[in-house]
């Protein structure tokens, strides 16, 4: 693993390594989060334009 080959990292603490892999998941998780609500907003957009399109047509 490239953890063990870091110098700053101290890998003789499991619980360093732990802690450092759960933040870098939550951080992930909750960039997905951001991103589906993000499209999720833009698509109900869509849908009242095209709603709106397809009523004045």
């Amino acid at each position: 693993m490239i953890v063990f080959k870091v110098p700053s990292i101290p890998s003789d603490r499991i619980e360093v390594l732990i802690s450092i892999a759960v933040g870098i998941l939550i951080v992930y998780i909750l960039s997905l989060v951001v991103e589906y609500i993000f499209e999720l907003t833009q698509a109900k957009e869509m849908n009242i334009y095209l709603e709106e399109y397809q009523k004045n047509r």
